[in-house]
Parts: structure tokens; C-alpha cells; sequence
């Protein structure tokens, strides 16, 4: 394959984010990118200095921001760094090798992080050691997560006792109150 046209960090390509519904029906702000750092040029800005990466942007809106490479279509050891500021005077925010694995694949990355509003962020692909490949790069804008102040994953306005966990959302005596 030819070199990637994102190879270098002045050349990042800009996230297109897209609504999508999660399996609980919340609406979030998500892209997902399919990719190949086998022509890529090693990074040394990355968790891996001579790792073949590739480098994606976009402006942060002051959410919570995930990204991983936890999905099919990762065929090798991936690592993921984050930055903020203009290449070449770019400053860590977060990396990561090895958060998450799935059947038959190990070593896949995730980073979370505060997208704070106006901040350019550069996310960088790249792999652990010198490992290169095919990788499904998923980032996701959570959003402010709503109020739940008994932990058991209902939000409080959807919550039929909001001061004990109550996640099957029970109701045994049919008064709308868990």
C-alpha cells in the first residue's frame, strides 16, 4: 500500500462526527475510521517512538471523549496517544497500550479523556514496539452523563426510586415507585 495521507501530524485527518444511539438509546457523537499504518512512518512523538502511526483531529466541545481500537477489524498490537496544541509543539494527554481485549485478539487500546471546548486535539494510531496493520479506530463524545445517584445505570429522570439500586427498574406493588 502507499503511504497513508495522514503518515505525519501537519497532515492529520479531521473526525467526522456522526449522531449515533447507543444500546441503552442515548444519543452521542461518535466516528469510526477503518485504516492501515503498514506504509505508515514511525512517530517518535507516540508511547512507541518506532511505530509506524497515523494521526487524526478534531475541536473539542468540553465532553467526555473515548477512543479505542477494541473492535473487529484490529489485526495487530495498537497503542493510542493523545495530544493537544499544533504539531510540533505538542503536548501529552493521554496514551494507552493493552486496555482491552476480545476473543482470539489481545493488546487493543483505549483512552478517555475532558475534550475541553476549542482545544484542537491529535490523536495518533500507531502501534506497540515497531507493530504495524489494519485497525477500526472508534471515537466517541459522551456527552455530559446524566444524574444517577443510586449507581444502578438508570438516570434519575427515568428512575422509579432514585435512592436504591433499582435496575431492573422493579415495581411489585404496580405504584410506579420501585
Amino acid at each position: 500500500p502507499g503511504v497513508p495521507e495522514n503518515d505525519f501530524c501537519f497532515d492529520a485527518i479531521e473526525l467526522d462526527f456522526e449522531k449515533r444511539l447507543d444500546d441503552n438509546g442515548a444519543v452521542s457523537l461518535g466516528a469510526t475510521v477503518l485504516g492501515s499504518t503498514a506504509a505508515a512512518t514511525p512517530d517518535a512523538e507516540g508511547l512507541f517512538p518506532n511505530a509506524p502511526g497515523v494521526w487524526y483531529s478534531f475541536v473539542g466541545n468540553g465532553d467526555l471523549v473515548t477512543a479505542n481500537t477494541c473492535g473487529a477489524g484490529n489485526d495487530y498490537d495498537t497503542a493510542l496517544s493523545v495530544f493537544s496544541g499544533g504539531c510540533g509543539a505538542i503536548e501529552m494527554v493521554v496514551q494507552n497500550d493493552d486496555a482491552c481485549t476480545r476473543p482470539g485478539q489481545c493488546c487493543l487500546s483505549v483512552v478517555e479523556w475532558n475534550a475541553e471546548e476549542g482545544v484542537t486535539y491529535l490523536v495518533l494510531v500507531h502501534g506497540w514496539n515497531t507493530s504495524f496493520g489494519d485497525y477500526t479506530l472508534l471515537v466517541r463524545n459522551q456527552g455530559a452523563l446524566p444524574e444517577d445517584d443510586d449507581g444502578d445505570g438508570v438516570p434519575n429522570e427515568a428512575d422509579n426510586c432514585v435512592d436504591r439500586a433499582n435496575p431492573n427498574q422493579a415495581d411489585i406493588d404496580g405504584d410506579d415507585v420501585g
